[in-house]
């Protein structure tokens, strides 16, 4: 298998920059370092319950994360195999995909009768763990080794360990009913007071829901651990239901198995899940908060002279709001009843209580992934009018968003984190749970740790680790500086944060950024630099202060030259001196300011400033007062008591 196995995540393509986001619920991030290889020895063996034996695990895979069988006919050469079934042992028949996965626009009936598709739970009679279909889908073991090295630790199929074979096209609440068939079963054969749930992709928000529309769940759950969950969505959910954006082939090209583009979209355009997936009208929220794009789907006009030169550039929709991003993006995707029901569904969701249960989330940054999409409409002198589509990328796991597995929109009164760092830049979204010889990226380890009670595992230095990776995991990492010191948890419910935004285009130099909190006098210093591979790291010095720094690369919708993000957040109540100096270079940047309020009923504020220019060596000083911002450059103000409106 190659190192990229997105290939069967239509949905775990639920698809950016580095994030922060208030909620009523406070996150406690646990530190985690990817650089070191960790042996199955060193995975710690899992919590006992009150009687001795193994609490249950139950598994939710993500989706394309379960085999499909079907009828058998003259695409279906192996009787049964569906999904995912290589013709002849070398590639995927996509006229069998088509006949075997299509579904109505209902989503819900098979638009082929006769195929009879199904879901692969095996023997009922003889595998009531339902792992047979997700431990091989097909001949592809995504979640052998995961499953494999949990049995390895005491737990047994069928006793202890379960799995949640469901069918990756439909809505959410279709498997609530099998949700807690699982569990019960679970505790049946047991004999435990509870479970713990652990999902992948598409299959964190099917627990994540479940337990809030079923809250006499709640009691019977331990724990649940979220491995790349798309909690606000992924861009790559718009473009595979899109045939405008180019449908989405399943990254299948990194096996070789022939899926086009147009073979995911039309599997998608009436698939309820997908829609789902798609980023909500908060998450367009975030991703204008978070990065320079405008939206998940951008529209402009260009034209070209004769000599191939560009003489207009405008943008087609020029408002900037969150509702008109969802309204453009929805306007793209094929199914608009799944849309409003999707939009419905999200209503319905937010409007719950917070879960009470404990949730840790692990989530993946470091590789590029998809985020917005520039309709780009062309009229050129010599080729005449046409139309491409640009990809715009941010922080992530090569699937899902950064910002959109902050753990802060996993809706739990108790959440912890670990951040995972992809250093090839490949995308780990499937690798966290089938690492191959790369265990620094697995995220075993800190389920088990998470089970056991210790937050995240920070595995010690062995002979399988070089000097390098030995430094690389005693340095802070950017990703770590995402959730709050323990000591500020509760600081996080009914409270106000401003956010200073900084954006450059000077790549090459070292910023440095000290946050002091002027009544207690405690400060802590940020260090962001970006690195040969290009990625942006951050380096924390120091916990005194509840400032958070994020760091993150990112595109212009102008263009596609490179850009430095750089935010600082503190809360509003306070007051803070913020220092920052362009160590290596001058450099430019551009100013937002940002408020946002966990109280209910207020929206995000923000006020855009003009750019300034920070010479090498210069410090450019903010003191943010109660919610007002004044800057002065070497001494002399710039913006005196400016605020987000």
């Amino acid at each position: 298998m190659m190192k990229n196995k997105a290939v069967f995540y239509l949905l775990s393509a639920a698809t950016f920059a580095s994030v922060f986001s208030v909620t009523s619920t406070p996150v406690a991030t646990s530190k985690a370092y990817a650089s070191e290889s960790v042996t199955n020895e060193q995975i710690p063996s899992a919590e006992v319950s009150v009687d001795g034996a193994l609490r249950p695990i139950v598994f939710v895979p993500g989706t394309g994360g379960v085999q499909f069988n079907g009828s058998s006919n003259s695409y279906n050469y192996d009787e049964t195999q569906v999904w995912v079934d290589r013709w002849y042992g070398t590639y995927i028949d996509d006229d069998e995909l088509l006949y075997h996965l299509q579904l109505q626009p209902d989503g819900r009936t098979l638009l082929n009768s006769a195929a009879g598709t199904y879901v692969h739970r095996g023997n009922i009679s003889a595998y009531q763990d339902h792992l047979q279909g997700i431990r091989e889908v097909g001949d592809q073991p995504i979640y052998e080794k995961f499953i494999t090295d949990l049995q390895a630790k005491g737990y047994v199929a069928g006793r202890t360990l379960f799995g949640v074979a469901y069918d990756w096209r439909l809505r959410y609440s279709d498997h609530f009913a099998m949700m807690k068939s699982r569990i019960d079963y679970a505790l049946s054969q047991s004999g435990s007071d509870k479970v713990y749930l652990i999902g992948h992709s598409q299959g964190t928000q099917i627990i994540k829901h479940f337990l809030e529309m079923n809250p006499t769940y709640q009691g019977k759950v331990a724990g649940a651990v979220f491995v790349g969950a798309p909690n606000l969505g992924a861009a790559k959910a718009v473009r595979a239901s899109s045939s405008t954006l180019g449908g989405y082939d399943m990254d299948a090209y990194y096996f070789g198995l022939g899926i086009s583009p147009m073979t995911g979209y039309e599997i998608s355009k009436n698939s309820p899940s997908l829609y789902m997936m798609s980023p909500p009208l908060k998450g367009e929220s975030e991703l204008q908060r978070t990065t320079a794009y405008a939206g998940t789907v951008i529209e402009k006009e260009v034209w070209i002279d004769g000599w191939g030169s560009v003489t207009k550039e405008t943008y087609l929709a020029p408002s900037r709001t969150p509702e008109a991003a969802h309204t453009l993006a929805k306007t793209y995707q094929y199914n608009n009843a799944l849309e409003s029901e999707a939009d419905s569904a999200y209503v319905t969701w937010d409007s719950q209580a917070a879960v009470p249960v404990p949730f840790h989330s692990i989530i993946g940054t470091g590789a590029s992934t998809e985020v917005s999409y520039a309709v780009v409409k062309t009229h050129s002198f010599w080729n005449g009018d046409y139309t491409d589509i640009e990809y715009r990328y941010a922080d992530g796991d090569g699937t899902v968003p950064a910002y959109s597995s902050n753990p802060s929109f996993t809706h739990s009164t108790n959440i912890t984190a670990t951040y995972i760092t992809d250093t090839s830049g490949d995308g780990i979204h499937v690798d966290m749970l089938d690492p191959g010889s790369n265990t620094a990226i697995y995220a075993l380890p800190h389920i088990m740790n998470f089970i056991n009670g210790k937050g995240a595992y920070a595995p010690t230095a062995s002979s399988l680790v070089s000097d390098e990776q030995k430094a690389d995991a005693q340095a802070p990492q950017a990703m770590d500086e995402r959730g709050v010191s323990k000591d500020s948890k509760a600081a996080l419910k009914n409270m106000t944060r401003d956010a200073l935004s900084f954006v450059t285009q000077q790549l090459d130099g070292e910023y440095v950024i000290s946050v002091t909190d002027k009544k207690t006098g405690n400060q802590d210093k940020f260090t962001i630099t970006v690195t040969e591979k290009g990625g942006a790291v951050i380096q924390r010095e120091g916990d005194a202060t509840d400032a958070l720094g994020y760091a993150n690369l990112l595109n212009s919708d102008k263009g596609e030259a490179s850009l430095l993000g750089i935010q600082i957040v503190v809360d509003s109540a306070k007051d803070y001196d913020i220092e920052l100096i362009s160590g290596k270079a001058d450099a430019e940047f551009s100013r937002k300011l940002y408020q946002t309020s966990t109280n209910e009923g207020e929206k995000t504020k923000r006020k855009f400033l003009e750019p300034l220019k920070v010479k090498k060596g210069e410090k450019l000083k903010v003191n943010v007062n109660k919610g007002e911002s004044t800057f002065e450059l070497e001494g002399k103000k710039v913006n005196e008591r400016v605020k987000p409106e």
